[in-house]
Formats: structure tokens, C-alpha cells, sequence
């Protein structure tokens, strides 16, 4: 008896330490375990009153506490969306740490109290960045800039074309960033598009004197509310354009003869050589040691100067390198990403899903659906279930149409990006136009006269500028060559 009353004893004092609070439920993903914990600290750190229990008067009081001790991004303050959304966050990790389901009732008025009388009291109001949107000529300005005009010298040559390769990717399939290199959200995997996501395929061909032609295949499986889902990914296909300077498939096909990634071809000339088809598209196989290899790859460590072999480039770091060569190039917006992806493919999409029947009278469905919800609240469960029915039909109908609908937009998507074309409207006409620093690539990118082997000798200068030396400064000193092989 004494044994079992020490052992109590010595549970009490275990209990009485404060531990970190499992997650109950569904399994969750990195990033939202990392918002939990965060919410959690925050909600233990408050002392208005200890182990509160979070009734509507205590969450009012605890988002007085926190909108008054917290700083904004664009202003003093945070905003009221930001509250709003953290309302609803809060529900959802008190559930998963605490073990109680707070009533949707209370987090309603919650919400209600932020928008009414705490954004009175303390002044909040809603800010955001201008969300401006990229044409194709912004890409073409950006690009131009990265490869012959920018001055800035990375550690390795390779770097400045991967972060050309993505600016295309992401205007050509408007992808969100993480899913093509490894998501900072996603920290704990080496998560990116691999070469083992990759399809290429040689047409057929179009005269005796014509270039070789190919078509690329591109599986997006990292997408964001889709990784490790089976079966929920999208397929994107790619054509060759006729300047090389913006033609995505001629970049990653040095990207791949650079990690020598093909089964029976080591250089460009032998698979432009090759004999084609009349008739039919023959598959280029990849080797299956590549098929784990990420195509944008980061340095080995970070005062490495060599490129690894297995280790994706990070998101943020491709983004805060875009947003330097953005502003270099001129622009004068706020860049991100989703510039692109709303101005670009995004908006190919959206025009391709307003001509889609089913679609419209599904969006129609849902529209009446919210006004019953809002006029018929005894109804509420039973229309929410029906909202839910609606909403995944939609996505269901979006999905087929990006893997089969799309196809035919696509191939005219390329086919009227043949010539690259001279001005944006986003531009400023007052800045002067940089010279060119590497003439090498501008005659190759960028040729005066185009014939049947331009795209083989933009590839080929590709891989001879990413293979050869470059010189580094940095803090006015001359740092030592580096040489980024075959394979890196």
C-alpha cells in the first residue's frame, strides 16, 4: 500500500509540470502543428485567468489582450482578417490540444466582437499588399535581366538558370511555389518536383528540315491540400517555343543533360540527331537512379559553394532571390509569386471554367445555397452538408478539366508565345536599360536569326555557361573560381 501511494505521490508532482500538450484527432501536417503550438503558447501565456475555461466572455478578452501586445506587417497593429482567421484557428487547436469542441455559436460571436467592438476600441482595420499582376512581358523583362543584364553573381552559374527555370514554370502552369520546390511549410520533408515527376517525349516529326520537336510532361503531386493524397495531383504539358531565352522545355532539357538523367543520351546533339517518327511520339526514358533527384537544388550547407545532389531548394529562398531581380529589373510593385500565377495560367484557367456549363450551374447552386444559409437559419446544418456536397463536385469538375479540358487551351497557349515582345505595362518606360554582362548567353537565348538548330545551341550554351567557372565577390573581395559539374 505504502509502494502505491509513493507511486501517486511521484505521478502528482510529474503532472504538476508543465509539458508540452499532445494532439489529438486526425493526424496533422507540419504547418499546421506549428500554427497549434504557437496559438497554444499564446493562449497559455495570457494571465487574465489561469486555466480559463473558453467561454465567450474569456476568447473576447483574450483577443483584447493579444490585438493590444501584437504588431502588425503593414501597420502597427494586426488587422482585422487576421483576428478573424486566428478565431477560427483557435477553435480548431483548442479541439485538438485541450479536448473540447468549442461551440461554432460562441466562435460566431467572436468574430462578430472583432469586427464591431474591438476594431472600435483599439482602431484596427483591414490592410494589404496592392496584388498586382504579371503579364507574359513582365516574364520576358525578367528574364532578359536575370540571364544578360544582372551584375549579381551567384556562387554557382546553375543557380541564375534554375531560378529562370521556375519564373517560367510558374507563369506557364501557375503552380504555387511549394509545389515545385521544397515548401517551407513542409520543413521536415526534402519535398520538390523530381526528375521521377518528369515525361518526355519526342513528335513527330514536321518536315526533312524541320527541328526536332518535344513535348514535356510535368506531374504536380506537391500541390498545396493534395501531398500524399493518392491519385490528387495535376499533369501539365509543355511545347518548345521558338526563342529559347523563354522557352521552359529547352532550360530543363540542360537541366537534365547537366545531371546526365536520360537512359541512352549523354549530350543534346544525340537526341537531336536522332531519327523521328512520322507518325507517332516516341517516350525519352529517364535512368531510374534520377527519378528521386530534385531538378532545383540548393547548396550543400550555407558557406558551401557546391551544389548537392539530393537537397531541394528552399521557397523562400527562390523567392527573396526573384524579389531582388524583380526590383533590379525595375518594377516597382510589391513581388511575389502569386503575381504570376494570377496574372498568367491562373487566368487562363479562370477563362476556360467560365466557359464550362457544368461549372456555372454549379457556382450558380452554391450562390443560392449561401442566401438560404443566410435567410433560413433553422435550415443551417442540412444546407452546410449540402455546401459541402457542392463545393467538391466543383473541385471534382475543376480537376477534370485541368488534366483533359486544358490540353488543347495549352498547345494555343504556346503556340501565340512564339516571338518575345518589346514592353509592359507594368514597366517604368524612365529606367534606363541595363547593358548586357553576358553576351554569351544573349546570342544564344536570344538569336537574331532563328533555324532548325537554334534550340540546340541555346541547350548546349546553357550547360557551358552552368559548367564553367565564375567569379564571386563579395564585400569587394575577389573570392576563388568554383566549377559546377556534370551531375552536381
Amino acid at each position: 500500500m505504502n509502494n502505491l501511494l509513493a507511486y501517486r505521490e511521484t505521478r502528482k508532482l510529474a503532472n504538476s509540470q508543465k509539458v508540452e500538450m499532445p494532439f489529438q484527432g486526425r493526424p496533422l501536417t507540419t504547418p499546421t502543428k506549428v500554427l497549434y503550438t504557437g496559438l497554444r503558447k499564446l493562449w497559455e501565456r495570457q494571465d487574465i485567468i489561469p486555466n480559463a475555461f473558453p467561454d465567450l466572455e474569456t476568447i473576447e478578452t483574450f483577443l483584447m489582450w493579444h490585438a493590444s501586445n501584437a504588431k502588425g506587417r503593414l501597420n502597427e497593429k494586426l488587422s482585422i482578417k487576421t483576428l478573424l482567421y486566428k478565431v477560427g484557428r483557435f477553435g480548431c487547436m483548442y479541439d485538438a490540444v485541450y479536448h473540447y469542441k468549442i461551440p461554432d455559436t460562441v466562435l460566431d460571436l467572436a468574430r462578430y466582437y472583432v469586427s464591431t467592438d474591438l476594431a472600435k476600441e483599439l482602431g484596427l482595420e483591414d490592410a494589404e499588399y496592392d496584388k498586382e499582376c504579371t503579364d507574359w512581358i513582365d516574364i520576358e523583362i525578367m528574364i532578359l535581366y536575370l540571364t544578360v543584364q544582372d551584375e549579381h553573381e551567384y556562387r554557382c552559374n546553375r543557380y541564375r538558370m534554375q531560378l529562370g527555370c521556375i519564373f517560367m514554370l510558374i507563369a506557364d502552369d501557375g503552380e504555387r511555389i511549394g509545389a515545385i520546390t521544397r515548401s517551407d511549410s513542409y520543413r521536415e520533408g526534402n519535398i520538390a518536383l523530381c526528375y521521377g515527376d518528369l515525361n518526355l517525349f519526342l513528335l513527330p516529326a514536321q518536315g526533312s528540315s524541320s527541328s526536332p520537336r518535344f513535348r514535356l510532361e510535368i506531374k504536380f503531386d506537391n500541390r498545396k491540400n493534395e501531398r500524399g493524397k493518392k491519385n490528387k495531383y495535376i499533369e501539365q504539358s509543355y511545347l518548345l517555343r521558338d526563342v529559347p531565352g523563354t522557352c521552359v522545355v529547352s532550360w530543363i532539357l540542360a537541366l537534365v543533360f547537366m545531371d546526365d538523367a536520360l537512359e541512352h543520351y549523354s549530350t543534346p546533339s544525340q537526341i537531336f540527331e536522332r531519327e523521328t517518327s512520322n507518325t507517332m511520339e516516341i517516350p525519352i526514358t529517364f535512368k531510374q537512379s534520377k527519378m528521386h533527384t530534385p531538378l532545383f537544388r540548393r547548396m550543400e550547407g550555407p558557406n558551401n559553394r557546391k551544389l548537392s545532389s539530393t537537397l531541394a531548394i528552399s521557397s523562400i529562398s527562390v523567392t527573396a532571390d526573384a524579389q531582388r531581380v524583380v526590383a533590379a529589373a525595375g518594377s516597382r510593385q510589391h513581388f511575389t509569386f502569386y503575381c504570376i500565377r494570377c496574372g498568367m495560367s491562373n487566368a487562363l484557367h479562370d477563362k476556360y471554367y467560365d466557359q464550362d456549363k457544368d461549372i456555372q450551374d454549379l457556382l450558380a447552386s452554391r450562390k443560392r445555397l449561401k442566401r438560404e444559409l443566410r435567410d433560413l437559419p433553422s435550415q443551417k446544418e442540412s444546407t452546410r452538408a449540402k455546401l459541402a456536397i457542392i463545393r467538391r463536385s466543383i473541385e471534382r469538375r475543376k480537376t477534370y478539366i485541368r488534366k483533359h479540358g486544358l490540353r488543347k487551351v495549352r498547345e494555343n497557349h504556346f503556340e501565340n508565345l512564339l516571338k518575345p515582345s518589346q514592353s509592359s505595362e507594368n514597366s517604368e518606360s524612365e529606367v534606363p536599360i541595363p547593358p548586357v554582362v553576358r553576351p554569351e548567353l544573349s546570342n544564344i537565348l536570344y538569336p537574331k536569326v532563328f533555324d532548325s538548330k537554334t534550340t540546340l545551341l541555346a541547350i548546349e550554351g546553357l550547360i557551358a555557361y552552368c559548367t564553367t567557372t565564375s567569379t564571386l565577390h563579395h564585400n569587394s573581395q575577389k573570392m576563388e573560381w568554383i566549377t559546377c559539374g556534370k551531375g552536381a
